[in-house]
Parts: structure tokens; C-alpha cells; sequence
């Protein structure tokens, strides 16, 4: 009795660990912020990661030669260098071209709680959420970008230089 109990635990448990629990590094080791930045952590330089660069180059087709950044001003001002065109079409669709975006930032909680940086421009900006780390080894925020359905998990993240 006591081993069928044991094999049965051992089974479910050996269940468990084998279910498709998401294993993406992009969602895996950062979360949604939910308490509001400073804004001194988010002003400053940032850049996409190496994943980011490499999903740009072999998925989007981009010429990932020239850098990619969001610069964040104090004075609520934002810039994007080189910025992909998939984030503007629902479909996370690339026509490999690379452009650039200016305007004002602000934070936004409009999305269930969750703090994100809301861009504004002359022309359609992306959305970007705010995100921590799980662990205490990762940098104190990063920036991402969805690209087409959520579901897909493409990401562009950026982090702070």
C-alpha cells in the first residue's frame, strides 16, 4: 500500500514538472512592474538585448547593424534610433525598414494595475511594459515591446546602459 502511495506520488509529481510550463526567456524571468517606478530608474539610454538583436536579424530580416535605442529624457521628451516596423502592424508583420520616433513619455496604469511607459507621437508608438526581474541577479528594469499577438511571445526588450 505504502509503495502504490509512493509510485503515485512520484507519477503525479513527474506529471507536473512535464507540462508545458513556459520556458521562454522573455516572459520566464521578468514580471510586470506593479508599483510605479521612479522615474530617475527610467530616464537614460536604452538598448536591446542580445536575443532581441539576433530575433531582429534572423526573424524580421532587419540590418541589425546600426543600433537600436529609446532614449528616456527628464524633461518627459523620448527618441527611438533605428526602431523595427513590426511593432506598428497588429501581426508582428516585418518590412525591414528601420525608423526613428520623437515625442513625450509618461508612465500609465491603464492596463490592470500594471505600470507601462506611454509614448506620444507625431505618428503610432508602441507600448512598452515595465518589467523586473524575478531573480536578483537581472538588472533592475527592462523595457519590452510585443511584436504582433501577445501570445507569440516576440519581444524587443530594452535595457538600461
Amino acid at each position: 500500500m505504502k509503495v502504490s502511495i509512493a509510485l503515485t506520488g512520484i507519477v503525479l509529481v513527474l506529471g507536473a514538472l512535464s507540462c508545458n510550463f513556459p520556458t521562454d526567456e522573455h516572459t520566464g524571468r521578468f514580471r510586470l512592474v506593479a508599483t510605479k517606478p521612479d522615474k530617475k530608474d527610467l530616464v537614460g539610454t536604452w538598448i536591446i538585448d542580445a536575443p532581441t538583436i539576433k530575433y531582429m536579424r534572423t526573424h524580421g530580416g532587419y540590418d541589425v547593424s546600426q543600433p537600436t535605442s529609446l532614449v528616456l529624457r527628464d524633461d518627459d521628451s523620448f527618441a527611438m534610433t533605428n526602431m523595427p516596423d513590426w511593432y506598428k502592424a497588429g501581426s508582428g508583420e516585418s518590412n525591414q525598414v528601420l525608423g526613428n520616433l520623437a515625442g513625450s513619455w509618461d508612465f500609465d496604469d491603464s492596463r490592470g494595475g500594471f505600470w507601462a511607459v506611454a509614448l506620444r507621437a507625431s505618428e503610432f508608438a508602441p507600448y512598452i511594459e515595465i518589467r523586473e526581474p524575478r531573480y536578483a541577479s537581472q538588472p533592475r528594469y527592462v523595457l519590452q515591446i510585443v511584436i504582433g499577438d501577445p501570445d507569440s511571445r516576440n519581444f524587443m526588450r530594452f535595457t538600461k546602459s
